[in-house]
């Protein structure tokens, strides 16, 4: 899950939801 939501927002893009959040 970290993975998914906290990177995600972490690099910036928003655009790239993964499937984990």
């Amino acid at each position: 899950a970290k993975t998914g939501g906290a990177a995600t927002k972490t690099k910036g893009m928003p655009g790239k939801k993964v499937p984990s959040k």
